[in-house]
Parts: structure tokens; sequence; C-alpha cells
């Protein structure tokens, strides 16, 4: 069993919202929350597969590529001076 965040589900979720919505890197995001890089990417990637999961559940038929690009677009470093 995993162990229990020390971070609450909203923080996480808040935290996808402002690298999905703000352009900045993992890295910066992370810097700004206090958060490390790859445990905000852990929370980006669990968001996307659980939407990805709602979408199934809906009757929806959704396009796994989408949902890919979409997790790419978000965590992968944008430009030479973002890099994570």
């Amino acid at each position: 069993m995993p162990r229990p965040s020390k971070y609450p589900e909203q923080f996480r979720r808040d935290a996808v919202d402002l690298v999905r919505s703000s352009g900045r890197s993992l890295r910066e995001a992370g810097q700004e929350l206090g958060v490390n890089h790859e445990t905000l990417r852990n929370w980006v990637n669990a968001l996307a597969r659980e939407a990805f999961a709602d979408a199934l559940r809906l009757g929806l038929r959704p396009d796994p590529a989408v949902y890919v690009g979409r997790f790419l677009e978000w965590t992968l470093p944008r430009g030479d001076n973002h890099a994570d």
C-alpha cells in the first residue's frame, strides 16, 4: 500500500492546474510551490490517467493520443531555457 501523500488532494490538483495554465516548466512551478518537479510530474500523469479513466467510465471512447499529447505538452520542457 502506498504511503499517504503529505500534500492535500486539492493542493495537488491546484498545482497541476498551475502547470497546465501558466506555461511554466515543471521545475519552475515546483520551485514556486516548494514541490520537487518529479513529484509534480507524477501528479500531472496521475490526473491525466484519471481523466482518461473517467471518460471510459462515461462510455466515451477517448483517443489515447489526445491524453498522451496533453500529458507531454504539460510535462516536457518548453525551449532551451526550460530544462527539467
